[in-house]
This record gives C-alpha cells, sequence and structure tokens, in this order.
C-alpha cells in the first residue's frame, strides 16, 4: 500500500514528464494567434484604411474566437423534462423578441 501511493505521487509530480496538463488542457496558442490581431491594430492607428491591417485585425480576431470555441468543454446536466421545456420556450420567446426589434429598426 505505502509503495502504491509513493509510485503515484511520483508519476504525477507537477512538470514531470506524466503530467497530463497538455492532454486534458491543449497546447497554448493563444499568443501565435494574438499576433496577427495586434499587428493589424498597429496598423490601423497609423492607417484607418489600410485594407491589409483590416484583414489581419478580422482574421486575428476570427482565429482567437475560433480558439476559444475549440477549447470549450461543454457538460450537459441532466434535467428533467419540465424544466427543458422551461428553458426552450424562454430562449425561443427572447429570440423572437430580438428579431421583431430588429425587424422593426
Amino acid at each position: 500500500m505505502q509503495r502504491e501511493v509513493q509510485q503515484d505521487q511520483i508519476g504525477d509530480a507537477p512538470g514531470g514528464l506524466d503530467d497530463g496538463r497538455v492532454a486534458r488542457e491543449g497546447t497554448n496558442t493563444f499568443g501565435i494567434t494574438l499576433l496577427p490581431m495586434l499587428i493589424g491594430a498597429a496598423m490601423l492607428f497609423w492607417n484607418g484604411r489600410s485594407a491589409l491591417g483590416w484583414l489581419l485585425t478580422v482574421a486575428g480576431g476570427l482565429f482567437i474566437l475560433a480558439g476559444v470555441i475549440a477549447n470549450l468543454h461543454i457538460y450537459f446536466a441532466p434535467t428533467s423534462l419540465l424544466k427543458t421545456i422551461v428553458m426552450l420556450v424562454l430562449l425561443v420567446g427572447g429570440l423572437a423578441l430580438i428579431a421583431r426589434a430588429l425587424r422593426a429598426a
């Protein structure tokens, strides 16, 4: 028993070969995806009509948004049918109110 505990502690040591963070969290590439957006924003500060600046800014923002969505872990908790129907009715009602407000504008 004592030997098993020691072996688990050694295998799960932070920063070790068996860290497991990469398997759970993936690699961190946020800095690389932030660079085009920052370069594009700098180009837009220099010249607000720069097509390349707008392209880099929008593309960088889309890459960041895609990275955030790709790394989401969504878990749905079990719920009753009544609660699910109430949630869906309220969701559809809210979307209908937004659509009606946009249509009137």
